[in-house]
């Protein structure tokens, strides 16, 4: 009873009797005895049937037996006419799991905003196990599906999301979209890898934009941190962001001075440079505490009584 000729037999009983309200229950029944592969072609066919009862049964079916040919077809009708078959192509393609993802997130560049909206709602309804394959498809997809797989990727939550989307700062086509979500999410985990690519000047509006959105209790104590590394290219970097923050980090650089070792000038001149008027009431806090911070104050402010600096201030020394 599987050759071609006994299965078209067979399906147009069953179509017959769908059409009949007072069989159609035994041919729903009759449908769900079928479990060979060998009826997906032929039943893929049935998806274009005028009858709504068809399609909408027919889509459950083909979710059952679970073969990807029939993904293509389901996913075009995310937009039949009627709702009932559109809720059930999208519960089949659920059933899919992660088998589906490398073909379903192709239709995020699709014209259609229907057919888009019901991607994102089904991968989100499959759940967090598909983020390596969500990740996956991030380099075989092009601008606009990747940046859609990447509000999936947040939308899911979880750690495993939050690792996802810090690698995604390394692809071309989702950096941008990557850091502006991290901030979003409050990565305190990504700050080093932001803080990596603010060299890139076509970023370093958003790395700052999301530094800001991380929060400054989270933020800025890391990158504060970074300031007393011994890697030059570090420091660099990081006086570079620390000045693009501007005053809201000078009480965190107050913090640091204490524990910077050979650093504190560094540090010192530094929030002169970012507004020495703010800076002051820190400064003179710091002093009163640490007496031994007034002569390295003294030689910021007043370079001509730097014994060791003929050029003109520790401030000059530092590019500043």
């Amino acid at each position: 009873m599987n050759s071609p000729a006994d299965r078209a037999k067979t399906l147009e009983n069953i179509v017959s009797r769908l059409k009949n309200e007072e069989t159609r229950w035994d041919a729903i029944l009759q449908l769900k005895v079928i479990k060979d592969h060998a009826w997906v072609d032929d039943l893929v066919k049935l998806l274009s049937n005028d009858d709504w009862v068809i399609r909408w049964c027919v889509a459950e079916k083909l979710g059952e037996l679970g073969h990807t040919r029939a993904i293509h077809p389901l996913i075009a009708l995310l937009s039949d006419r009627d709702f009932h078959v559109r809720k059930n192509a999208a519960k089949a393609l659920i059933r899919f799991g992660s088998k589906m993802v490398p073909v379903i997130t192709r239709y995020f560049s699709a014209n259609n905003p229907i057919i888009r909206n019901q991607v994102q709602s089904i991968l989100l309804n499959v759940g967090p196990k598909i983020i390596p394959d969500l990740e996956a498809a991030l380099e075989d997809e092009g601008w606009v599906a990747s940046n859609r797989i990447i509000d999936v990727i947040w939308r899911l939550g979880t750690e495993a999301a939050e690792i996802a989307i810090i690698r995604a700062i390394s692809n071309q086509h989702t950096q941008e979209h990557a850091i502006i979500v991290l901030g979003m999410m409050k990565s305190k985990r990504a700050i080093p890898h932001l803080m990596k690519v603010f060299n890139k000047p076509n970023l370093r509006r958003l790395v700052v934009y999301s530094l800001f959105r991380i929060g400054e209790e989270e933020a800025y104590p890391v990158i504060v941190n970074a300031l007393l590394s011994n890697s030059t290219s570090i420091t660099t970097l990081t006086t570079q962001i620390i000045q693009k923050i501007g005053a809201p980090i000078l009480k965190h650089l107050a913090q640091a001075v204490p524990n910077a070792g050979p650093k504190k000038k560094t540090v010192l001149a530094l929030m002169l440079k970012i507004d020495a008027t703010k800076a002051m009431p820190y400064i003179q806090k710091l002093i009163a505490a640490y007496p031994d911070l007034k002569p390295i104050y003294t030689q910021l402010a007043h370079p001509s009584q730097d014994p060791d600096n003929i050029k003109g201030g520790f401030l000059s020394k530092l590019g500043f």
